[in-house]
């Protein structure tokens, strides 16, 4: 931003901090330059974003390091220097743990050799005043013991003092070494223990004798390992050298134009066809299997539309004594032939098959969103899976809207709220519906915490009873997209179905929802997509294909 003066060869000085010197100027009398100074974390910042580093394999020991720029010779100048700096700093850090070492030795020898020179005259003086004595036998052992360790305790704080320069601590190394102080400081102190339990002149005999010895050897292994260090610090060569250098390419690696032209063509190709798959996906909602099987889910069951379900709704809905439109037609019972019942009944057998390797046989069916049918498909599946044989628990825990009362004409008066609230013991809350085998627990009163209610440990109890009494336990719950319901009953189930409706439910909707349930480590073992309608002559031949795969496996 301004504009400096000065001759080559002669340092011009820009600021307190920065001084710049051309020394060679090849260019016209009139030509200007512009000069840009980076800060030294910009000019790394920079560095990082055009170096890579890689190995040359999980176990090989040598490591490539590439630079991207549009100056052949300056990064192949750049990149040599990284290497070599590489080098330099794995050498200078043998040299500066060597250096610490002796720094540290070079304080303790004065120190150790006057308090070994003070150590000599006690114990001379004391052997004058007090006659001539030896240690006993029992006692060199503790003796020599205790100068070991003193001398393996000055080693140590040698060492640490070269790994205090490199690593904090926490460090496994620095601890390892520290770890180590800790046991011999302990086994010093149990040896001093041991000596203090003997005659007052054998211990001040022990006691001068070992400072005597311990100061004269570690005051030899100080001076040994000073010159060990000093050594070291001079042939340190490090163990890292460069296999080989970097050089200017012939060629540049990139831009490669005609790579360039194909891959935008291709992108260009496939943002198009997403966009246009996109675009088609949030216009209305599935109508084929393939679209879900694309999202990564399995597809569980295919139940077509019913005409007499159909039917009999139309009609509730059309009269003024009823407030809703929801159905109080159980097709499995009133129609056991239709075709939505078969493809519950080929739902059925591969619930058998998959739920063997479940985690219990707690089987949870929710939807997306309202009105997709999934109470249809629980209470109708219950009386399909009881018409087997087998025993059934249906639990209606739809304690906001539910209605399968009104499908099994069962006094909504008592159920699953009770039993969470501590009104009722679930064996009060069980009702017997007409269907054998088929046993029945209400919502009961709606409450008003719902989800309060599910958290509470009494489900898990009631649940843990119910799945060894009883051969299968099917729940209703709400709609994943509107409440948490699902979330929390979900995790009792071992196996959890996703009732999409066709050409009603979206991709979006069934992505979201299985996000959700995964976001509570809830698995969707299979959607189910209900209300398929016949399409083209074929009518629901797509269906009668996909039933009799099922049924192989």
């Amino acid at each position: 931003g301004r504009t400096l003066n000065g001759k080559v060869g002669q340092a011009l000085k820009l600021s307190p901090q920065t001084t710049l010197q051309v020394n060679q100027i090849l260019a016209d009398d009139d030509q200007r330059f512009t000069l840009v100074k980076h800060s030294k974390l910009s000019a790394i910042e920079n560095l990082k974003q055009n170096l890579t580093v890689s190995s040359k394999g999980k176990t090989s020991p040598i490591i490539n390091l590439a630079y991207k720029g549009t100056e052949p010779d300056k990064i192949t100048k750049i990149l040599n220097s990284i290497a070599d700096n590489y080098v330099n700093q794995n050498i200078n850090r043998d040299v500066q743990v060597a250096a610490s070492g002796l720094a540290f030795i070079s304080d303790e020898l004065p120190r150790l050799k006057a308090t070994l020179q003070e150590a000599e005259n006690k114990l001379n003086e004391y052997r004058k005043k007090s006659g001539s004595l030896d240690i006993p036998v029992e006692s060199k052992g503790a003796l020599e013991s205790l100068v070991n360790i003193e001398t393996q305790i000055t080693n140590l704080r040698t060492e640490e003092a070269g790994l205090a320069e490199l690593y904090t601590q926490e460090h496994p190394t620095y601890k390892a070494v520290l770890d180590k102080l800790a046991v011999l400081e302990k086994a010093k102190s149990r040896i001093n223990q041991q000596i203090a339990e003997l005659p007052n002149t054998q211990q001040e005999v022990i006691r001068l004798t070992r400072d005597v010895e311990t100061n004269q050897t570690t005051y030899t292994q100080l001076l040994a390992k000073q010159q060990e260090l000093n050594i070291m610090k001079a042939s340190t060569q490090g163990n890292v050298w460069i296999v080989d250098y970097a050089d200017v390419p012939e060629k540049p690696v990139a831009p490669r134009k005609a790579v360039i032209t194909l891959l935008a063509a291709m992108t260009a190709g496939v943002l198009t066809a997403g966009w246009f798959l996109l675009r088609s996906a949030l216009r209305h909602g599935i109508t084929k299997p393939e679209e879900i099987e694309a999202m990564g889910m399995d597809v569980a069951a295919i139940i077509p539309l019913s005409k007499a379900q159909s039917k009999r709704d139309t009609l509730r809905s059309k009269l003024k004594s009823f407030s809703g439109n929801r159905a109080n037609y159980l097709l499995g019972v009133e129609a056991p032939t239709d075709a939505a019942v078969e493809a519950l009944r080929a739902l059925r057998t591969n619930i058998y098959f998959s739920m063997i390797d479940a985690k219990n046989n707690i089987l949870m069916i929710t939807g997306t969103s309202p009105n997709v049918g999934k109470s249809f498909v629980a209470a109708n599946l219950a009386t399909v899976m009881a018409q087997s044989g087998k025993k059934v628990l249906l639990i209606d825990a739809d304690m906001r809207k539910g209605y399968l009362d009104e499908l099994f004409s069962i006094c909504p008066e008592k159920g699953l709220s009770d039993i969470l609230e501590g009104r009722l013991s679930p064996g009060q809350a069980v009702q017997e519906t007409e269907i054998p085998n088929l046993s029945f627990i209400g919502h009961g009163p709606l409450p008003e915490n719902p989800s309060e209610l599910l958290l509470d440990g009494r489900l898990a109890t009631l649940l843990s009873r119910a799945r060894q009494r009883y051969d299968y336990v099917v729940i209703d719950t709400p709609p994943v997209l509107s409440v948490t319901d699902a979330n929390i009953v979900g995790q009792q189930a071992g196996t959890t179905l996703l009732v999409a409706r066709y050409n009603a439910t979206s991709a979006r909707e069934l992505d979201i929802s299985a996000n959700r349930l995964a976001q509570s480590n809830i698995k969707v073992s299979g959607v189910i997509l209900n209300g398929m309608r016949s399409e083209g002559r074929s009518g629901y031949g797509y269906y009668a294909a996909y039933t009799h795969k099922a049924d192989k496996k």
